[in-house]
């Protein structure tokens, strides 16, 4: 079996999972479903139409940017506490070493915390795979990052 069908038919589905419907909806992020609708409705995707590794953890970091920025402007930093939030929900639902590890990182300060999220190097892409820092930025927000690449 070819691969590059199988794989270009998850990034179209995780391109719509992120795409606004009409009405101002927005379809459903969850796992379960998303793998259902790829089950279902999956197309194929021109292999050039998919972006390579590099473009991927470009708009990686460059979310990770944005979410920086975010949590840098506000003297609170809501933006930490509910990352914190997010992991313990996670860890909760399905303990893992990648989310043990975040928990090690979120203990630091944000100065510290804030280089993670910045880092470019191979483990920084690695870390980003897997950070808490999710609705941070609104879903036009990073719609914006995936129309830009």
């Amino acid at each position: 079996m070819n691969p590059a069908p199988e794989a270009a038919t998850c990034i179209s589905a995780l391109r719509e999972s992120r795409c606004p419907l009409s009405a101002g909806k927005w379809i459903s992020l969850d796992p379960c479903a998303l793998r259902s609708r790829q089950a279902e409705t999956l197309a194929h995707v021109e292999p050039s139409l998919m972006p390579d590794h590099r473009e991927v953890e470009e708009r990686s970091l460059a979310m990770a940017r944005a979410i920086v920025a975010r949590i840098d402007a506000d003297p609170d930093r809501c933006g930490l506490t509910h990352a914190r939030r997010v992991l313990e929900r996670w860890l909760a639902a399905r303990p893992c070493p990648a989310l043990r590890e975040w928990e090690r990182i979120l203990q630091r300060s944000w100065t510290e915390i804030r280089e993670v999220l910045l880092d470019p190097s191979e483990e920084g892409r690695r870390l980003r795979q897997s950070d808490p820092f999710c609705g941070i930025l609104t879903p036009q927000e990073r719609w914006e990052f995936y129309r830009a690449s």
